[in-house]
């Protein structure tokens, strides 16, 4: 017997279009707007969102400009939703059901990811939840493995992360030849330590990154 899946619709917050999520999936949340503010698309691009959920961040980048989306994810049944999503917002979007290690493609100008943050072994009873969260279903070694196999060599990757991964992050995409060329961070309040950081990697290996202005969580 198939249990029905309770359904909400939520604004993408600064864009045009609206979601549909399932209430215990995986939501999109203030690092998505974060990431999606921080991209740079420009026409005709390809942009591939690597653990996609909804599609959120594809969304964010087609309304800066008239982009090719492709998300990948492991779960179907979010996938049929994203699918439903986009007809729904009238974007023709192309969703495939993958581990970013299995995925193969023609290579792509953009990829943007919102990966899982935690290294803990604390499980969540939820498997979206789990798997969102929790960096052994995509260990950043080989997150940066498939931005390598699948990115154009003029491509760009965007990434939200916590702070305090900000050195793991650059010598991960050192060793696949990749160098952050600019960095934004996101700080609770004026007074606390920075929580977030959005990072560009270009390929190359290059000696300055551009650090946009701060980010007060507490102001926006």
């Amino acid at each position: 017997m198939s249990t029905k899946i309770s359904i909400k619709r939520d604004y993408l917050n600064g864009t045009r279009y609206s979601l549909a999520q399932g209430k215990d999936w995986y939501h999109f949340n203030g690092d998505t707007e974060l990431l999606g503010r921080f991209l740079e698309v420009y026409d005709g691009e390809t942009v591939l969102d690597i653990g996609c959920n909804q599609g959120a961040l594809l969304y964010y980048a087609k309304e800066k400009a008239d982009i090719i989306g492709i998300g990948v994810d492991v779960f179907s049944e979010v996938l049929e939703s994203a699918k439903e999503n986009a007809i729904y917002n009238r974007v023709n979007f192309q969703f495939v059901c993958s581990r970013i290690q299995e995925y193969k493609a023609e290579l792509v100008d953009v990829i943007v990811c919102n990966p899982p943050y935690f290294s803990g072994d604390i499980k969540n009873n939820n498997l979206y939840l789990d798997t969102a969260r929790r960096e052994k279903y995509l260990p950043l070694r080989d997150l940066m493995e498939a931005v390598h196999r699948l990115l154009k060599g003029n491509g760009r990757f965007y990434i939200v992360q916590k702070a305090e991964k900000i050195g793991s992050m650059i010598e991960e995409a050192h060793e696949q030849g990749l160098s952050c060329v600019r960095m934004g961070l996101a700080y609770a309040h004026v007074r606390s330590k920075a929580k977030t950081v959005l990072m560009e990697f270009k390929w190359g290996q290059r000696k300055d990154c551009l650090v946009e202005k701060a980010i007060y969580l507490d102001q926006r």
